[in-house]
């Protein structure tokens, strides 16, 4: 780190241009990637409901899905008939439209709403997602109706939705998070000029993050939730390792000059960002283990900026700071609450982290077992952990898409928007009068399953005349055309099966199970999928796949904290305390967002559950971030401790020199994360709010109080590790 950094004080010229044209070219690359990138991504690709959603495709989807409602009479009449018809007729034969299915051509009653004043037409889309969202703008006028109005909802619409407010929310973070940042760093640093070097890093970091994702997404599926998590990173990261490295450098520019102010402050503060952004990585692989797309995207885009970070932490920064020198500290202010000298004895002996270190040390049990009950008061409600998906309700009210869901919700049979779907199939033969017959004799069986509303059926078009429904699905005009579009598609049959109960009620869940016990027609095999059951598949994938992610990360840092401090229990001691810190932030969240509290404050919709990747994702996140400050901690407690011998003495000296360094690296932190809680999206917002909590607890209470106590407690044992590996790390 040393010879880098001797490298870019006599290239710093050079490497400050180089890297104002990298900022503006990845600026201009990256311009239109939130306009590029996916919703998805939450699906398991070896799950059931994932099979079944994929062959669902095959018959008429919900793309988009039209609202119709009549401004006066009902959809049914003669009006109603000469106005939709028309405009039916048009789209279809517009070129991005495959087909569009309506109570018209079908005579499905359920397409129909309860009152018969509105009615759906269900339009299946060509072309990519981005296509059919371009598509489901465009058809707007070729759908509309005099005398309806009309209201768009399904997949391009809710897709067009997510990937507009992401975008829109992400600029206002940003907006909000630099300026309040740069207010921060200048009451800190009590000079423009070193508050700004931050804020011009993370800047830089952004522009960074949306070009590497754009260039991602050319690789491979980067889903636009990955945009946000890298965006937070790239911009706290930036922002956290800058402070470190700046401090550094103030500190040593009064006693050793400009250059090897450098030097010094990349040989060790530069040295903890390289390792903090090596932890942060190595957790955020741990996402790898599950085989969902949107975690792997996250992890991917995740690890990609906090490399990038590193790299402009650890060359632009101090490029930049060769060539201000002593200017560093120009353009002061008066006032501010910089950071003490820590070679300021009266500060280190007498200030507030001093006195905090004192209390700790004197009562290290008592100490200990306060803030651990705190955190399992935290922890507790994270025991009504109740996971599920996002889907439309996760859009503000007032969206288009949020609206049209919620009218079909309300108005049509009870959740049409989100059935169980069966699918049948007879491998390798096309469906014939028999198994229409057996099809209609299982939709009946599948009807008497305890909770079910109706079964979607081609009966549904000939109430008690099961003969002449199969007839009509195996005609060969237009109604029969329509109504195969709507069940059968070459030897599998779709069925809708329509619940009383919300997708993610435990009751559905159990009725999903005894769907799928219905004995299956003659010679068919038989998938049960629909949203219950993607709700079912993430829980077990939950289940499955989150123990060996802990296990995955928690070796990994052993691995690397034994590496850097030759001890066996600091490692397993910091891990514990990461477990229980993120446990109590677990509990917040749920405590919040699930139990709905604090909605008039943070502007949000309570489900009674919490999207299921929000624990996962800031486990991965926080346990690297954490161990930044870890690290910070316990490296000057060694320093003390192998300098004096004396382990309270050199726990409270290294509490007194990093505490308001800590503490004020996660305020930054946490200022940034925090402006992310303004998103209109619930996702994100419990994401940022869970993140801001379990840094704040962890840089507070946890590295304050918990970790001196501990160490307090265990004496010389902190530095205890078997012979064997003991050789293994001593030169």
């Amino acid at each position: 780190m040393a010879w880098l950094a001797r490298l870019i004080v006599r290239l710093r010229h050079v490497v400050v241009i180089a890297y104002a044209v990298i900022a503006v070219v990845c600026a201009t690359f990256g311009a239109g990637v939130l306009g590029e990138l996916k919703p998805g991504g939450f699906r398991d690709p070896e799950a059931e409901s994932t099979i079944v959603a994929e062959r669902s495709r095959h018959f008429v989807s919900g793309d988009l899905v039209v609202v119709y409602r009549a401004n006066a009479g009902t959809v049914d009449d003669v009006e109603g008939w000469a106005a939709l018809v028309p405009a039916l007729a048009r789209a279809e034969q517009d070129p991005s439209v495959e087909k569009v299915v309506s109570f018209f051509t079908t005579g499905a009653p359920w397409l129909l709403s309860k009152d018969r004043t509105s009615t759906l037409a269900l339009v299946t889309l060509r072309g990519t997602d981005l296509e059919k969202v371009a598509a489901s703008q465009r058809l707007v006028g070729v759908l509309a109706a005099d005398g309806f109005t009309m209201t768009r909802g399904g997949y391009a619409p809710v897709f067009d939705a997510i990937t507009s407010t992401v975008e829109h929310d992400l600029r206002r973070a940003e907006l909000w998070a630099m300026p309040l940042v740069l207010v921060l760093l200048l009451l800190l640093f009590r000079s423009l000029i070193s508050a700004a070097l931050p804020v011009i890093l993370g800047g830089v970091a952004v522009s960074i993050t949306l070009a590497i994702l754009r260039a991602l997404d050319h690789v491979g599926e980067v889903t636009i939730y990955a945009a946000n998590v890298a965006t937070i990173l790239g911009l706290g990261l930036a922002i956290d390792y800058a402070l470190f490295v700046l401090m550094r450098y103030r500190e040593e520019l009064p006693r050793v000059g400009e250059r090897r102010a450098v030097v010094r402050a990349m040989a060790t503060a530069g040295k903890a960002v390289a390792f903090s952004g090596a932890t942060v990585a190595v957790s955020l692989c741990g996402l790898f283990l599950f085989p969902h797309g949107m975690l792997r995207s996250v992890a991917v885009g995740g690890i990609a900026v906090t490399l990038a970070t590193v790299l402009l932490a650890t060359t632009l920064l101090p490029a930049l700071l060769a060539l201000l020198g002593h200017r560093v500290d120009a353009l002061k202010i008066p006032f501010g609450m910089p950071l003490p000298d820590e070679h300021d004895a009266n500060a280190i002996e007498h200030g507030v982290w001093p006195r905090i270190a004192r209390v700790v040390m004197a009562q290290p049990v008592l100490v200990g077992s306060a803030v651990v009950l705190v955190l399992l008061a935290c922890a507790a409600p994270f025991a009504r952990f109740s996971p599920s998906i996002a889907d439309a309700r996760a859009l503000p009210r007032g969206m288009e898409a949020r609206d049209s869901f919620e009218a079909i919700e309300a108005d049509f049979v009870p959740h049409l928007g989100t059935p169980h779907e069966v699918l049948i199939t007879w491998p390798g033969k096309q469906a014939g009068a028999e198994e229409v017959r057996a099809l209609l004799a299982y939709a009946r069986r599948l009807a008497s399953v305890p909770g079910i509303a109706k079964v979607t059926s081609p009966e549904d078009a000939f109430p008690g005349e099961p003969e002449r429904a199969v007839a009509a699905v195996l005609g060969t005009d237009e109604a029969g055309a329509a109504l195969r579009g709507l069940f059968l598609h070459g030897d599998t049959a779709r069925l809708a099966v329509l619940s009383r109960f919300d997708v993610d009620d435990e009751r559905a869940l159990e009725q999903l199970e005894l769907l799928r016990r219905v004995a299956a027609p003659p010679g068919a095999t038989v998938l049960v999928g629909g949203q219950s059951a993607w709700v079912a598949d993430v829980r077990e994938a939950l289940l499955r796949y989150t123990p060996r992610m802990v296990v995955f990360i928690a070796i990994a840092m052993l691995v690397v904290l034994f590496g850097l401090f030759g001890s066996v229990v600091l490692p397993l001691k910091a891990v514990a305390m990461n477990l229980l810190s993120l446990t109590a932030s677990f509990g917040a969240i749920v405590w919040i967002f699930q139990d709905g509290r604090l909605t008039g404050l943070l502007h949000y919709e309570p489900l009674t559950t919490t999207e299921s990747t929000v624990p996962v994702l800031m486990f991965a996140i926080v346990f690297g971030l954490s161990m930044d400050y870890e690290v910070l901690l316990l490296s000057r407690i060694r320093e003390e401790y192998l300098a004096t011998g004396d382990n309270a003495r050199s726990v409270a000296r290294g509490l007194a020199r990093t505490g308001r360094l800590i503490t004020s690296g996660a305020l930054l932190l946490v200022t940034v994360v925090a402006c992310f809680a303004t998103s209109r999206l619930v996702l994100i917002k419990t994401l940022a709010v869970g993140i801001s909590f379990a840094v704040l607890l962890d840089a507070t209470i946890v590295r304050s109080l918990l970790v001196p106590a501990t160490m307090r407690l265990l004496g010389r044992y902190n530095w205890w590790a078997p012979a064997f590996l003991r050789k293994v790390w001593d030169p």
